[in-house]
């Protein structure tokens, strides 16, 4: 591991890797989230919370 700058641990693969690797998911989520027909959304908040 490495340390960056601010001394704090730095990231071994770097935000954009990161990014790539949920960026799936997080649109999934959000269009989730959005959904005009209110049975295809999320029921309750704790459903959302347990997808992020």
């Amino acid at each position: 591991m490495s340390i960056a700058a601010d001394g704090s641990p730095a990231c071994e693969f770097g935000l954009a890797r990161l990014g790539a690797t949920f960026q799936g998911d997080l649109d999934w989520i959000v269009m989730k989230s959005m959904e005009k027909d209110r049975t295809h959304r999320y029921e309750t908040v704790n459903g959302l919370v347990a997808d992020i």
